[in-house]
């Protein structure tokens, strides 16, 4: 749908942000409504009034003054939705949901293109929109999920992507702002109400008078979320009066529209001066006013809770390195965080050639041992001790060599001795050089976990942010603060100092928490929050964080097929041409597929003359119009394209194409096609198959692009990505990928071109697989597959099958080197 320009709002918009405070003015309460005449002192000349109405536009047409206040709650069955573009960063959202809102390419700024699409990458609106200007994204039925919009300069630069959750999972509220987009509609709820005012001027002397001026002026002032907007605006309508001339007695009228909005607390005054000039003697003038008032005093809070570990990276950025090898420089451990476990050699899990030996039936796992670790024989001089101390059973230690700060031995040797009897119990060995054996976080070695090795570890301290803002149209009070995690609930009310929260207004809290980060698992973290108004229904707010952890050493890599025709078209979504080739008349443009095939194999036997038989995979094709002037003259192969020239109102109604063995050689078929007449696609004149006719084709140039991604925690390297079409033998495209190194993160393409029948019924189903070997570890493998779905009409002229492939094998194309 087309957008429609949001009515004139007296030369004002929205609210936006750090909007210019009008100076504050001081006048007495009046009461709804608020229509003064005043008049000034009638001369004998000339007399004259003025009155203003106002009414909303549609609905029940009720009188402006008496417009109810708009609840900002959308319900849960959302089918349309409106948003005003109102360009600006992500900085300036304002909205209860997990805010989603990315910058792309910089800030979005004046005209731009929006395109908005649903869960299955359908666009629901693509059109370009201005700023200030409203646009609407209907439905027939509830709209997906998730609505994603993106926002665009004219040549489709990307700027900013904001995703809203459309589900009923979270709350959506009139007036919520996403990055540059204002929410001002849902379904038949609209906070922007079309009104017209009426100017009403009647001649009330005896004599007849001009009107000479028509001057409004307009003072409108909002409130949102603290700020501030309006301002005055004067114009003179004097062009808007229908009859400038008034005998006694005798009115006129002048209307405009405008807009009230009533999601916001408001003040809209308006007041009119007219002026008359009698035939003779002085003029005259009157003045009316009209005001609006609007309040809106909707209860929201929102709750936000954000997580950073003691760097400043969000919790779910946290990267472990199991290999306490990767990037160590050195290649050598200065520093190693153990777990004592107790229990015996059996438990022991890692990868190196394990030296653990039991002793006196190895540490029972219900006691507290002395852990002692050195550099080599207990009871050798020349031995360093490293850490010496009892500790329990599920406590960690460091070992290290500090005061020193040398690197651990090679080889680090750990005793765990009995401190009752002083028995040992068990001698562990732990290589730390990486060029000797691996050692990984969360190794076990007898009752030893490793826990982590330098700066690299699996316990890291995070610290949960929780943001309470008051985001609604009212002052409250926080009532109920309730945080819950791992199944348990804590009030955190009395944490708080002040409880009262103006519009705009937060409270932050902190909370600190240490998370293990070498194993897989989540999180959830849950605040919720109750807060009371003045006056008015509680209101409540609700926020989720989930810290996932990922061990992000594993060698991942993905691989996405993306096929478009020449106008950037998904391949799903060509349009099968209407075969009737003479709906408009005549065909100019002709062009076949050459198949091969003898007339007696076709259904249009009677333009076809077979001269000799036989099957001829290449031919010499010479085709005329009525006057002899040559359309096309060159040999083809089998589904090779005869591209006639266009023919003209010159060349009759047909054309005859003959077909020799070679340039020199016998004719061995001749076809006449009337193109003016039962002309179809894949209508087939003995070796010649319609392929298109002016505009319609059957045969259409497809790109197949393989997009190739480095998902995974280590760098690889690409050494295989398979091509299978239609179950065909796979064929190694590497050689059409340019860099085959990827890091972290990074993304390479490879491109192939093709041409497709879409007049034909059927399904072409393409597989691509990628191998990658990461510099350590086992290789990872991606695939995906891509199904081309033709659908054809079945009520058009049925046509057999052809004979060879109407699709040659795709054509690979340069690609661009990786990008991060």
């Amino acid at each position: 749908p087309n957008p429609t320009r949001r009515p004139t709002d007296f030369g004002s918009r929205p609210p936006t942000p750090n909007p210019t405070r009008r100076p504050s003015i001081t006048r007495p309460p009046t009461p709804n409504p608020t229509k003064r005449p005043t008049m000034v002192p009638v001369v004998d000349e000339c007399s004259i009034d003025v009155t203003i109405d106002c009414v909303e536009i549609g609905g029940i047409g009720r009188d402006c003054y008496r417009l109810p206040t708009q609840s900002l709650e959308c319900n849960r069955d959302i089918r349309s939705l409106s948003f005003t573009y109102i360009a600006g960063s992500c900085s300036q959202s304002a909205n209860t949901q997990s805010d989603s809102c990315v910058e792309v390419g910089g800030v979005p700024t004046g005209i731009s293109r929006i395109t908005c699409k649903n869960d299955q990458d359908e666009d629901v609106f693509n059109d370009i929109v201005n700023v200030d200007q409203t646009f609407t994204i209907p439905a027939f039925e509830p709209l997906s999920d998730h609505l994603t919009c993106e926002i665009a300069s004219l040549d489709r630069q990307k700027r900013q992507t904001v995703r809203i959750d459309t589900s009923g999972n979270e709350d959506i509220y009139l007036k919520d702002i996403y990055g540059g987009l204002q929410l001002e509609s849902c379904n038949n709820k609209n906070c922007l109400v079309p009104v017209e005012y009426t100017y009403t001027i009647e001649n009330t002397h005896t004599r007849p008078m001009t009107v000479t001026l028509l001057e409004r002026t307009t003072f409108s002032r909002r409130e949102l979320n603290g700020e501030s907007t309006g301002g005055t605006e004067t114009n003179n309508l004097i062009d808007l009066v229908e009859d400038k001339i008034l005998e006694p007695g005798q009115s006129t009228e002048a209307k405009e529209e405008s807009v009230v909005d009533l999601c916001v607390t408001g003040e809209y005054e308006t007041k009119v001066v007219v002026k008359a000039d009698p035939p003779v003697g002085l003029p005259c003038e009157a003045t009316d006013e009209y005001e609006i008032l609007t309040v809106a005093k909707e209860c929201r809070v929102n709750v936000d809770i954000t997580c950073e570990d003691l760097d400043g990276r969000d919790c779910n950025d946290i990267e472990t390195y199991l290999n306490c090898h990767e990037g160590n420089v050195i290649n050598r451990i200065g520093e190693l965080t153990f777990t004592y476990l107790g229990g015996t050699c059996d438990q022991s899990s890692n990868s190196q050639n394990d030296e653990c030996e039991d002793l006196n039936g190895g540490p029972p796992r219900n006691r507290r041992m002395r852990i002692i670790c050195h550099s080599g024989d207990a009871n050798d001089d020349m031995t360093v001790l490293f850490f010496n101390d009892i500790v329990p059973v599920g406590e960690t230690f460091i070992v290290n060599n500090n005061p020193v700060g040398r690197p651990l031995p090679r080889d680090l040797i750990c005793e765990i001795i009995d401190p009752v009897d002083n028995e040992k119990r068990q001698c562990v060995t732990i290589a730390t050089r990486g060029e000797d054996e691996g050692l990984y976080l969360k190794d076990v070695l007898g009752s030893l976990r490793v826990e982590g090795c330098d700066s690299n570890n699996c316990y890291v301290p995070i610290i949960y942010t929780y943001t309470l803002e008051n985001v609604g149209q009212t002052p409250m009070e926080i009532t109920e603060y309730e945080l819950s995690r791992d199944g348990s609930t804590e009030n955190l009310l009395d944490k708080i100092d002040d409880k009262n929260l103006e519009v705009g207004e937060t409270r932050i809290l902190q909370d600190e928490e240490v998370i293990d980060t070498c194993v897989e698992n989540e999180f959830l973290t849950t605040i919720s929050v109750e807060a009371d108004p003045p006056e008015g229904v509680p209101c409540t707010g609700v926020d989720e964080y989930i810290v996932e952890t990922d061990l992000k050493k594993d060698c991942r890599v993905d691989v996405d097929i993306i096929c478009e025709d020449q106008d950037e078209k998904n391949c799903n979504d060509i349009p099968v041409p209407s075969f009737n080739c003479n709906i408009n008349g005549c065909a100019d443009a002709l062009s076949f597929s050459y198949t091969g095939k003898p007339c007696d194999d076709n259904s249009q036997d009677e333009s076809c003359e077979q001269i000799a038989d036989g099957i001829f995979i290449s031919t010499y094709i010479e085709c005329f119009d009525e006057v002899n002037m040559p359309l096309f003259q060159d040999t083809v192969t089998l589904g090779d394209v005869v591209d006639l020239q266009e023919t003209t109102s010159r060349s009759g109604n047909n054309v005859r194409c003959e077909l020799f063995a070679s340039r020199r050689g016998a004719k061995f078929q001749e076809v006449q096609i009337n193109r003016c007449e039962d002309l179809s696609l894949k209508n087939e004149y003995g070796g010649l198959s319609l392929e298109s006719c002016d505009e319609k084709k059957c045969i259409v140039p497809i790109e197949y692009t393989y997009k190739i991604q480095n998902i995974g925690g280590v760098p690889m390297e690409i050494t295989e990505i398979m091509r299978i079409l239609d179950g065909q033998s796979p064929t190694d495209l590497i050689g059409i990928v340019e860099d085959t190194n990827l890091a972290v993160g990074e993304t390479t393409t490879a491109s192939e071109t093709s041409d497709i029948d879409i007049c034909v019924q059927g399904e072409y189903k393409t597989e691509v697989r990628v191998k990658a070997d990461p510099p350590d570890g086992s290789v990872c493998n991606g695939e995906d597959s891509y199904e081309i779905v033709i659908s054809v009409d079945p009520t058009r002229p049925p046509t057999p099958e052809p004979t060879p492939p109407a699709t040659p094998m795709p054509t690979p194309r340069p690609t661009p080197r990786p990008t991060p």
